[in-house]
């Protein structure tokens, strides 16, 4: 499913209606009879509805919803913001049929003491052309919607909210459903916006489907990785779903080691080497059962370092088919030196967590050494380190960020976080809308990298392994929350949903994140 950007859907709307002919009317009724449709679907006792309407085009849409409401017997009302003379064209010719129609209409009092009690509200206020902070008297407005009791309703996105970013633009309406029209808006797949916009139906409205195509940001869907993830044959065996190999574990940190082995293990990988500090090795052959320990000469604070390096380079050369470096890994200048003979003799993909990216933020000429494709598992502080800017910088423009890494390292980034966003070189980026905050918990990265590595070792390319791991990840850890709830989730726990997250995305069981109007 696209994500388009503010200018993006200015471009799509106009293409619509000069180069295809589509009366801008026409555009508009359909985005009116379909957000009246979902009305009726999420409200079907509602016997009132009061339309708060503003001066663009988002007022004319909510006009459409009135008059189809109003014909289906139910009390509508509408309340202008500002004079009739600052309708748009097409809006002002939708107000007209509800005044010939009997359609209470009236000015919006600045005590707000004409509005009467209502069992829906319409949001109709601002679109997604704004840019700049709410001002006033619409400020004030938002603040009313947001006291009233009653649910509500924004057409197209929540007024106040950023279409590009997500972030609310001073003050946003906290709508209970979005419908949105044509094409998804970025700013509804991420937070805040996400969660300000409520339940989101997405309402075609005929625009047509060839002036997406500039758009390269998506929402990450099971219909889209049913395209290249199927079931297995019957005629196949280990050797068939690759070998990956790990390499990871400090002191205090096996088991970070354990859960990457663990999440590649349940995604299907057919083997499964760990490779660690040779002390630690007793440890991992405890826990972890069904994947092979490899004990790895170790530097004198009993970490990988340069003795690490030819031992490791004779495991990857034995028939491994992607390999995992990082978790638990440990920053020392040694560990540092073995992480670049290593990447430097690699040609299998390679994916980079936790201490490793970290080491990597100092030296990323290194990633350039290796032969294979890189994929980059950054939370927000490891990101901020690799591009030079606090964590905060980075959540503040999580897509831009993401974007611009995958571009400067010339690697797959997957930006962990809600709404994880993954990124490819060639500026195709996804955001992920499964998950939930019971993952805000340690061991969920190392999970997810073991994850990407058992994806890539069964030969999947590294945007395919990205994207189905981070949904079954997140949608294993949606699975057990539905169950046991978010609190007093662990990392184990969401490993051990992998194949069952799985067998729903074969199922054709899709997160319920965006409707669609019929």
């Amino acid at each position: 499913m696209k994500l388009a950007t503010r200018d993006q859907v200015r471009e799509i709307d106009r293409a619509s209606i000069e180069d295809y002919g589509i009366d801008g009317l026409v555009l508009m009724e359909n985005a009116g009879r379909g957000t009246a449709w979902v009305i009726r679907r999420e409200f079907p006792d509602a016997r009132s509805v009061a339309v708060v309407a503003g001066g663009g085009n988002n007022a004319g849409d909510g006009f459409v919803v009135a008059r189809h409401l109003w014909c289906r017997g139910v009390d509508v009302r509408v309340y202008l913001t500002s004079p009739v003379s600052k309708l748009t064209t097409d809006a002002a010719r939708n107000l007209e049929p509800l005044r010939r129609m009997g359609v209470p209409v009236e000015r919006l009092r600045a005590d707000r003491s004409n509005f009467a009690p209502t069992d829906v509200v319409v949001d109709a206020l601002l679109g997604t052309g704004l840019a700049s902070p709410v001002r006033r008297p619409l400020d004030g407005v938002i603040g009313f919607i947001n006291s009233l009791p009653s649910p509500v309703v924004s057409v197209d996105l929540p007024s106040g909210l950023d279409a590009d970013t997500g972030r609310t633009l001073g003050v946003a309406v906290e709508a209970d459903v979005t419908v949105t029209y044509g094409v998804m808006k970025l700013g509804l797949a991420l937070f805040p916006g996400a969660a300000l916009a409520g339940k989101i139906y997405l309402c075609p409205i005929t625009t047509p489907p060839a002036l997406e195509a500039p758009v390269r940001r998506e929402l990450v869907t099971a219909a889209s990785l049913r395209t290249f993830y199927g079931p297995r044959y019957e005629d196949t065996h280990k050797g068939t779903y690759g070998h990956l190999l790990v390499l990871a574990a400090s002191p205090g940190k096996t088991g970070a080691a354990t859960l990457a082995a663990h999440g590649a293990l349940r995604v299907g990988t057919g083997l499964v080497t760990v490779g660690v500090p040779e002390s630690l090795n007793p440890v991992m052959e405890t826990n972890v059962i069904e994947a092979m320990t490899l004990p790895l000469p170790e530097n004198d604070e009993r970490c990988l370092g340069r003795r690490s390096v030819e031992a490791a380079l004779e495991a990857l050369a034995e028939k491994k088919t992607a390999l995992l470096l990082g978790p638990g890994m440990s920053t020392t200048q040694d560990t540092a030196q073995f992480l670049e003979a290593v990447l430097a003799a690699s040609s299998v993909p390679v994916v980079l967590d936790a201490d490793a990216l970290t080491l990597l933020a100092s030296r990323p000429r290194a990633l350039r050494a290796a032969r294979g494709p890189c994929v980059l598992t950054p939370h927000p502080g490891e990101m901020g380190r690799l591009m030079g800017m606090g964590a905060s910088d980075v959540q503040a423009r999580r897509i831009e960020v993401a974007e611009a890494c995958a571009s400067r390292y010339e690697a797959w980034v997957v930006l962990k976080g809600a709404r994880t966003v993954i990124s490819s070189p060639d500026g195709r980026t996804y955001v992920n809308p499964t998950g939930n905050p019971g993952m805000a918990t340690g061991g969920m990265g190392d999970v997810l990298a073991g994850a990407v590595g058992g994806l890539l070792a069964q030969g999947l390319e590294p945007l395919d392994a990205c994207r189905l791991a981070v949904y079954a990840h997140g949608l294993a850890a949606d699975i057990y929350a539905e169950v046991e709830g978010e609190a007093g989730m662990t990392a184990m726990d969401v490993a051990d949903l992998l194949p069952t997250a799985l067998k729903a995305v074969l199922d054709g069981k899709e997160a319920e994140v965006v409707s669609v109007v019929p």
